[in-house]
């Protein structure tokens, strides 16, 4: 082993932290294609295997070519007053004169809705609702009443009460 004076008389490396996370996680510690192999000085002794070169995507080109196709194609179809692109779009196309008349029926109802919904939503209704079956009044359970309370005593008067409304026709 070295004594003291003789590691004090050796000059000493500077191992600031930056120098020690570059050591820790620089990339010629992997074998990895990128790290190359270094030389003594430090720099790469090989070249990357791929190149840097940066092409067009195709998608742009298929997009361009697909844009400037469309416009050659409307500039031959060019609308004239026999072309079959201006035939489909003229008002006198029977096809669009029966979506207009479905078009104007829709709206016709759809305005009558609204009125009959203002009409029902203005009146004022009945604060009563009449009964079709009054005898579903006395559906219930015969348990848990409490005393002195039982639903089928006023029964009777109610029947007369709606017979004497609704006679039976």
């Amino acid at each position: 082993m070295l004594s003291r004076p003789l590691l004090r008389s050796l000059p000493r490396r500077t191992t600031t932290p930056s120098t020690l996370l570059r050591r820790r996680y620089s990339s010629a510690h992997f074998d990895s294609p990128a790290a190359g192999a270094r030389s003594a000085d430090g720099t790469s002794t090989t070249t990357p295997a791929y190149t840097t070169e940066e092409k067009i995507p195709t998608w742009f080109l298929v997009s361009t070519g697909a844009i400037f196709a469309t416009y050659m194609l409307y500039a031959y179809i060019m609308p004239t007053e026999n072309s079959p692109f201006t035939r489909f779009l003229s008002v006198d196309n029977p096809t669009r004169k029966a979506q207009e008349e479905i078009s104007n029926r829709h709206t016709a109802f759809i305005e009558q809705a609204a009125k009959d919904k203002h009409l029902l939503l203005g009146s004022e209704g009945s604060p009563t609702i009449e009964m079709r079956f009054p005898e579903r009044i006395n559906i219930h359970s015969p348990y848990n009443l409490p005393a002195g309370h039982t639903r089928g005593v006023l029964m009777d008067k109610l029947e007369e009460h709606y017979k004497k409304e609704n006679p039976p026709k």
